[in-house]
């Protein structure tokens, strides 16, 4: 193995004809032979990768807000209008973004298709940890920023606790040879007076470091020199807790937001909609100049009156000589258009459904909704299978700590519906597809139904038939009834 000459360098140098994996401490074993060394220059190592990814994940974090800068602005633009027009927005970055979100319904998970039980099991840790709100707000950061994370450990009860986390604070490292393979993980975060804390996971060993105080309101990177090994403990679990959620990955796993090729277009969006708020402002009325007449005074100030004002119930009166001419109001329909063509290129760029974006298309035919929506299909059902697979490692972990990873082996995650948004579509579809002997279970789930709810409608069901049976005589702990005597068999005929 090539050895590197500083470990923060190179750290995760491939050995030169070497097996194809290796372990997160592969470095030079005369310089790392102390753990705590090789800890503190992973944690290093993972800070720095964090630091090079924070300005992106905040910049996209302020166009999904509206707070990013007047970026196409020049200075005599900004000199006289920034304050009264800068802060003006036009911003269709959430809606970009949330059209996708709005479709990501996760409803359960399917672990035995013979045993309705670990489902069960499987949705009761989901909601015992409030992931049925946490899940929709980790999906909507991971589709903004490019990352998402959770932080599977046991809590004081030996329970599976899941965390959602901030990519600003957490980060793994993959392995190069094989990417599905985690190397490690970091945790970081500020405490209240400043000071920097972090825990790196390794499959064997958790460690527990501190940094230096940062005073700063922001988050800022933590100099890898700070870094402080205090503790170290055996890995109770085995593996690296922290599951990576990933938009848009591209060959090297590196998460992209839905955002990032708008952005620009943004920038455009809300110097143009400053424009026509300037153009509205100053030549949106008609404007009438005085021209060779004297200038008169004011009998109050004594002073010029520069501006001639008229109204319903005012009598300018003029010198002889004097003339008065108008200018048209300014056309604003040359600003309007070229917004209504930036979001037609931002609906294009992003797959979201124009109708979202212009709110003007009526009397569409539904092959035509349907058409143009198929775009965002097609974009959901790759972030479906992205996340799927996130969560059914997110799963597995759970599983593990209770000591029943074999349970979530072969685990599936129910979504919901993503193409229909009409209830009255999909029930109609679900009604016809019960023509086909569909179980009404599979029916219940095609609808929305989380394991809980579908629980308590075959309780009921159970309940129905129990009462109809009481009804018609036929549960033996119901109302007796005497059947009906049967009719007499014919008399045989006589040869």
């Amino acid at each position: 193995m090539t050895e590197p000459t500083t470990p923060q360098d190179t750290p995760f140098m491939l050995p030169d004809g070497g097996p194809p994996r290796f372990t997160p401490f592969d470095v030079d074993p005369d310089a790392y032979a102390d753990g705590n060394a090789r800890a503190a220059a992973w944690t290093r190592e993972l800070s720095r990768r964090l630091s090079q990814r924070e300005p992106s994940i905040r910049r996209h974090r302020a166009y999904f807000a509206g707070e990013q800068p007047m970026r196409l602005g020049s200075k005599n633009w900004t000199d006289a209008f920034g304050d009264s027009f800068g802060c003006a927005r036009n911003n269709w970055m959430p809606l970009v973004a949330e059209t996708a979100v709005a479709r990501i319904d996760l409803q359960g998970f399917r672990l035995d298709p013979r045993d309705p039980n670990p489902d069960r099991d499987a949705w009761e840790i989901f909601q015992a940890n409030g992931l049925d709100l946490h899940a929709a707000q980790l999906h909507l950061d991971t589709i903004v920023t490019g990352w998402g994370y959770t932080l599977t450990w046991p809590d004081e009860h030996d329970d599976p606790r899941i965390t959602v986390e901030d990519p600003l604070e957490t980060i793994v490292m993959r392995d190069p040879a094989d990417r599905r393979r985690i190397l490690a993980g970091l945790k970081s975060w500020r405490d209240l007076v400043g000071r920097w804390h972090a825990l790196l996971f390794t499959p064997d060993t958790v460690w527990t470091l501190v940094g230096g105080i940062d005073g700063s309101d922001e988050r800022t990177a933590i100099p890898p020199q700070q870094w402080t090994v205090t503790k170290g403990e055996d890995n109770p679990l085995g593996r690296v807790p922290i599951v990576e959620f990933i938009n848009n990955p591209d060959i090297h796993w590196q998460g992209h937001s839905d955002l990032e090729p708008v952005e620009p277009l943004q920038d455009a969006l809300d110097k143009t909609f400053a424009d026509l708020l300037i153009a509205s402002e100053f030549t949106a009325y008609r404007q009438r100049v005085l021209i060779g007449g004297e200038t008169p005074i004011d009998p109050t100030t004594k002073q010029p009156i520069t501006q001639a004002e008229f109204g319903i119930q005012r009598l300018l009166t003029l010198e002889e000589g004097g003339e008065i001419k108008e200018l048209e109001a300014s056309d604003l329909s040359n600003y309007t258009g070229v917004l209504e063509s930036l979001k037609n290129d931002v609906a294009a760029l992003t797959w979201t459904p124009p109708q979202y974006l212009l709110g003007s298309m009526v009397n569409i035919s539904g092959d035509a909704l349907k058409a143009a929506e198929s775009g965002l299909y097609f974009r959901v059902a790759r972030k479906l299978k992205l996340f799927g697979e996130s969560w059914k490692a997110t799963l597995r972990l759970a599983f593990h700590v209770l000591g029943l990873e074999e349970m979530a082996m072969t685990a599936e995650v129910v979504w919901r519906d993503h193409e229909t948004t009409s209830e009255a579509v999909r029930v109609d579809a679900l009604t016809k597809l019960s023509t086909l002997e569909v179980p009404k279970v599979a029916l219940w789930e095609m609808w929305g139904a989380t394991p809980t709810m579908i629980e308590r409608w075959k309780a009921e069901r159970i309940e129905e038939q129990i009462a109809g049976g009481y009804a018609l005589g036929l549960t033996p702990n119901g109302p007796a009834v005497e059947p009906a005597a049967p009719e007499p068999l014919p008399e045989p005929i006589a040869a």
